[in-house]
């Protein structure tokens, strides 16, 4: 059924003084403790005597954090300031580091009337000022039906009304589904209300409930029995989450506009912490008979509505994009006692300012996988000083390049064949970005922030950077991306995202084989020669195995996902016993490929359902690289990646599987393995059961693991290092109702940006409700964030990786911690390893 165009409004002018609830809280709550401290003081009390000196000083900070953090929702995300604040007998103020953007942390100090002074540090999320986008949706792109137990196989999506009635064997559900796409990813959801018209009552003030659907489902294709043609509910009357979300009281009066708040489950579905499966409006009682206008009916106006204000996080969010470019780098040298000469292909820069001659490194980086939208807030270069002659102390300065130039040709007289510079040398600004002592050997670093943020901004800005050796600089050597991998040019960039941007874009020039699968002609020729990547894998084809028909019929096709649909996409389904899908490959320009793919699983029942991954150096023996198995059905597509080595085909193999138990494969992806270079890790491998104390990486943790809301240690209780799957893993559950995990302190100072990442695996999680947040501390345990929350429905047969940037948190006394929901019974548990901190110094 249909949508008419949202309507969003930057600056709606309800919203003028809009506070978010927390914030209000925070405001109510300074003025109750004002008035208790009032109180306290008109009585006379001496603080000194009664001992009231640190409770009152608890309160005062109180006050000073929250008034700080309703002083930054204000601020318009920037210009952050708390001056001397008189509070009773009492006075605090409050510091913001930064004074701009989210996150930042706030530090409180109180004055109190003894003179006696306390302060606290805590980070706070600042948002910006919140936009309404209102969803009143027509025909043409919104689901909605209703479900009749009476007529289990009717479908209803051309009704003009959604009904809703109680009692077995005549119950009727309604569904509904809003498209959230334009709402920004990563918002904040302040409010998300529900607004559906009566059209018919049975004339009594009844309740109903909204719930969540937990399975996919098609407008056209639902009924009582099936979620789609051929696709049943696991249970007659639609596959809903247990606890209802909001509940209200319609009727009787015809034309009567009734609302539900939605506001946590809207924000479930815009974080991604939830799919998107829509809702369910379900009777209250047994007396229910009401008809709501559906988004057929002939009036817009009356159609079902929902209005959600929201709010972006100030600056947006933060990502780190590394780049270190092999030979397709662009670099060079220029050399005057060799004016024309060009060095492009050398595995060494020359760097020299010596009465021998003298030499200046040339660079550039392609920046074009950051969007212009995106805030750089550092960029480092760092190259590999490998030998330096003797003479005076060496250094070097970087300079912005002012002329275009081509690297196989860049000389000291000409930057392109033809093409002399201006000045002979190379054009450059004469004020240094930054400058660096090259010594000693290794990685030597540069800021050049400046840079690289104009060339984001205004990416045909981008000639590069020079440096310039100081006088006397004796011929420094450094490698150049024609070096081996650790020794190549790199270039790391700290950025901001804006809310519901993609700054990321893919990447340009780098060696790639890919396949989206966008064509369905049913033409092999045409569907299995598709070449996506920077690389042409049109010479070699996809050729099925053990069976010879078109490329969309049989076990293997290529199809749309009804559940996971994508406008102008499609993907590959296999359906497979025995069946394959094969394709040759040149793997030379790779010194260590990856294969990665997007897969979703559907009706899976056990492992001996799976998708092998197979490769062959000759296209006879296979080897098998792993495999994407059952038991599983996926609401989303998950993404797997699989190590290749010297192959020459790679072979996608369906075992087990049938018309109705299928994996969808999308974005196969050839390319270099992008894993993590580490300057400096934390690490706990877990090898030693029972033991907390596990410290692997090559800098030590500060603490051991200590257990929150249990003390049993880590051979006994609930939180326990035991064995999983033949490995030593720690385990978090909650048998006892009150919420338990464990934290873990690391000293990360020095770092520059910091990764956390670890393996988990979520056994038998039922719903939403059973899950594990993974929160962090960047000031010892006195706030937290919470960084994601690995819920269910979930039943993971192998384990899955997660990271999470977290150098927004370092310091000397940052946390980590693992926290159950107090429902994640012995028989639900998740499993950890591996967890580790990723240090760039």
């Amino acid at each position: 059924m249909s949508r008419a165009p949202a309507s969003r409004s930057a600056s709606p002018p309800d919203l003028a003084g809009y506070v978010l609830l927390p914030v209000a809280l925070g405001l109510a709550l300074i003025a109750a403790i004002a008035f208790v401290l009032g109180r306290q003081g008109a009585a006379g009390l001496d603080l000194q005597q009664a001992g009231l000196e640190t409770a009152e000083g608890e309160q005062v900070l109180r006050a000073a954090l929250e008034h700080a953090t309703w002083t930054a929702a204000r601020s318009g995300c920037t210009g952050y300031a708390l001056s001397d604040t008189p509070f009773g007998s009492h006075g605090y103020s409050a510091s913001f580091t930064p004074s701009a953007g989210s996150p930042v942390v706030v530090t409180a100090s109180a004055t109190l009337v003894g003179g006696a002074m306390r302060s606290r540090a805590r980070s706070i999320a600042v948002h910006e000022a919140p936009s309404v986008t209102v969803l009143q949706p027509g025909m043409a792109d919104v689901e909605d039906t209703f479900l009749s137990q009476t007529s289990p196989t009717s479908t209803y999506d051309d009704s003009n009304f959604l009904r809703v009635t109680a009692g077995a064997p005549n119950e009727v559900r309604s569904l509904l589904r809003f498209d959230l796409s334009q709402i920004p990813a990563g918002s904040r959801v302040l409010q998300a209300t529900l607004e559906l018209t009566l059209d018919k009552s049975g004339g009594a003030s009844v309740p109903i409930e909204v719930r969540a659907v937990r399975d996919a489902w098609s407008g056209s294709g639902a009924s009582w029995q099936e979620r789609d043609a051929g696709q049943p509910w696991g249970t007659p009357g639609g596959d809903l989450e247990l606890d209802g979300v909001s509940e209200s009281t319609v009727g009787p009066v015809v034309g009567a506009v009734h609302a539900w708040d939605l506001r946590n489950l809207v924000q479930g579905w815009v974080d991604g912490r939830r799919p998107n499966h829509g809702l369910a409006l379900v009777a209250g009682s047994a007396a229910v008979d009401e008809n709501f206008v559906s988004s057929e009916h002939p009036e817009p106006g009356e159609r079902p509505r929902l209005t959600v204000t929201h709010a972006c996080e100030c600056g947006g969010s933060p990502g780190t994009l590394v780049l270190q470019p092999d030979a397709a780098g662009f670099d060079t040298y220029l050399y005057d006692a060799n004016p024309g000469g060009n060095f492009s292909t050398s595995g060494v820069f020359w760097a020299a300012d010596h009465a021998s001659g003298e030499a200046r490194p040339l660079l550039r980086f392609d920046l074009a996988q950051l969007a212009p939208q995106a805030t750089v807030e550092s960029a480092v270069l760092e190259l590999d000083l490998q030998w330096v002659g003797g003479g005076a102390t060496p250094a070097a300065a970087v300079h912005r390049v002012t002329a275009p130039w081509v690297e196989s040709e860049a000389t000291w007289v000409e930057a392109a064949a033809g093409l002399p510079w201006s000045t002979p040398g190379g054009d450059h600004d004469a004020t240094p970005v930054s400058a660096a002592v090259l010594d000693p050997l290794g990685p030597i670093f540069w800021d050049v922030t400046p840079l690289v943020s104009d060339w984001v901004a205004t990416p045909a800005s981008n000639m590069g950077m020079l440096l310039r050796p100081s006088p006397g600089t004796n011929f420094a050597e450094l490698g150049t991306s024609d070096a081996g991998p650790a020794a190549r040019p790199r270039l790391t960039v700290q950025y901001r995202c804006p809310c519901g941007v993609e700054c990321v874009l893919a990447a340009s020039g780098e060696p790639s084989y890919r396949d989206e699968f966008g064509s369905l002609t049913c033409d092999p020729a045409i569907d299995y020669t598709q070449s996506d990547g920077t690389l042409d894998w049109t010479p070699w084809a996809w050729s099925e195995v053990g069976e010879d028909g078109d490329s969309c019929t049989e076990e293997i096709r290529i199809t749309d996902d009804p559940d996971v649909p994508q406008a102008g996409s499609y993907r590959l389904r296999i359906s497979a016993d025995g069946q394959a899908l094969e394709r040759g490959v040149d793997l030379s320009p790779f010194a260590s490929p990856e294969l990665t793919l997007s897969y979703r699983r559907y009706s899976l029942n056990g492992s001996s359902q799976y998708v092998a991954v197979m490769v062959s150096a000759d296209g006879t023996t296979w080897t098998e690289a792993g495999r994407i198995s059952g038991p599983a059905t996926d609401a989303d597509y998950q993404t797997a990646s699989f190590d290749l080595g010297a192959v020459s085909h790679i072979s996608l193999v369906g075992y087990g599987m049938s018309a109705t138990k299928y994996v969808y494969l999308d974005d196969v992806d050839i390319r270099e393995s992008a894993a993590a270079v580490c300057d400096d890790t934390v690490l706990d491998t877990f090898a030693i059961a029972s033991s907390y104390s596990g410290s692997d990486g090559t800098r030590p943790w500060a603490t051991d693991w200590l257990e929150i809301n249990e003390a049993d240690g880590p051979g006994s209780g609930d939180e326990r290092v035991l064995l999983d799957l033949g490995e030593v893993v720690l385990r978090v559950v909650d048998n006892d109702g009150g919420g338990e995990g464990v934290q873990r302190e690391a000293d990360l100072t020095g770092a520059s940006s910091a990764t956390l990442s670890f393996d988990f695996r979520r056994v038998d999680l039922d719903g939403p409700t059973d899950h594990v947040t993974v929160e962090v501390s960047g000031d010892g345990g006195t706030g937290w964030t919470e960084l994601d929350r690995l819920e269910g429905p979930a039943d993971d047969v192998d384990y899955q990786s997660a990271s999470y940037d977290i150098s927004a948190f370092i310091g000397p006394d940052t946390r980590i911690r693992f926290v159950s929901s107090p429902i994640l019974h012995l028989t639900e548990p998740v499993f950890f390893d591996n967890v580790q901190i990723c240090l760039q110094n």
